[in-house]
């Protein structure tokens, strides 16, 4: 393609992208003024901004705008659900799948779509929130989800989304929230900390023993064929990752012998290359674990953060 043409075309997919975001921020203000959920509208109106939010990201545009737009997802989310779904464009079917009364696979496909496009977009919403939190020091504002939990019988699987289980990212909240407890805490109460610190770890410890370790040297697994090998890796390196994530919020910078075996299995992995493809979903361990590895990985860690999503 010539310059002129490369030009061309990159003037076209900025205007298009000019005019979905002018769209998108159309439904963001209808549903700050209230409006969201009225008509029906709801799922729609959460999609664009979802949409929104990852064009933000992905863009860098409007580079603090995406948090806002997160908060409004929460707020929608957390108002719907309180409402059990109505008025927000899902089917009476749909309902009923989603506040657990009936199951999906006895439904036409319609329906299942519909169900699975809703969790996906509450999933996509669980899971930034708990990422945005961890890297703004704040607590989930998403905390406690309704339709997400460590039961077998939850409403959003984000192994299903993003290929991580959600008693990890459970965890990971929960250190969050601590954090965040901590920080606006008047005096320190010592006893009370280390006892929520311990259930934390005890919890990720038989979560780790639950899903037994993968084997970390096997070929690459192929991410456009996710299965229980992919969930099971994934899972295996934000458990690690939690692990010093917990460390940082107690001890800082600093003392890292301690979760010395967590640091090294993750390094690891990442020394053996990662798929292009495969580095979205693990961009939270490599940015934590990143930040505590000796100079001598820095480099490493770097150049997988700094390529494309």
């Amino acid at each position: 393609m010539s310059p002129q043409g490369s030009c061309e075309w990159q003037l076209e997919d900025m205007k298009s992208q000019e005019e979905n975001l002018a769209f998108c921020l159309d439904l963001v203000q209808e549903s700050t003024s209230g409006a969201c959920g009225k008509d029906g509208s709801g799922v729609g109106i959460a999609a664009a901004i979802t949409q929104l939010l990852f064009f933000e990201l992905f863009t860098n545009h409007n580079s603090n705008g995406w948090q806002a737009h997160l908060r409004v997802l929460v707020r929608l989310f957390k108002h719907v659900y309180t409402r059990d779904l109505i008025n927000i464009g899902l089917s009476d079917q749909s309902r009923s799948i989603l506040m657990g009364r009936e199951e999906l696979q006895n439904h036409s496909p319609e329906v299942r779509e519909e169900v699975m496009g809703f969790r996906t977009i509450a999933g996509s919403i669980v899971w930034l929130d708990i990422i945005f939190s961890v890297t703004s020091g704040g607590a989930p504002s998403s905390w406690p989800d309704p339709l997400f939990s460590n039961d077998s019988a939850c409403q959003v699987r984000l192994q299903d989304i993003m290929g991580c289980q959600n008693w990890v990212m459970t965890q990971i909240g929960r250190i969050a929230d601590f954090h965040k407890q901590m920080t606006l805490a008047s005096e320190h109460r010592c006893e009370e900390y280390m006892q929520i610190v311990e259930a934390i770890h005890n919890d990720i410890q038989i979560g780790l023993a639950n899903l037994g370790p993968p084997d970390l040297m096997s070929p690459m697994i192929d991410i456009d064929s996710p299965g229980p090998e992919l969930v099971v890796l994934i899972t295996y390196l934000y458990a690690q990752t939690a692990l010093i994530y917990l460390h940082l919020i107690l001890h800082g910078f600093k003392d890292f012998q301690h979760v010395k075996a967590p640091i090294t299995i993750v390094t690891n992995y990442v020394r053996r290359g990662i798929k292009p493809d495969f580095r979205p979903a693990l961009v939270l361990p490599f940015y934590i674990c990143g930040s505590v590895v000796d100079e001598g990985d820095r480099d490493l860690f770097r150049s997988v953060l700094s390529g494309p999503p």
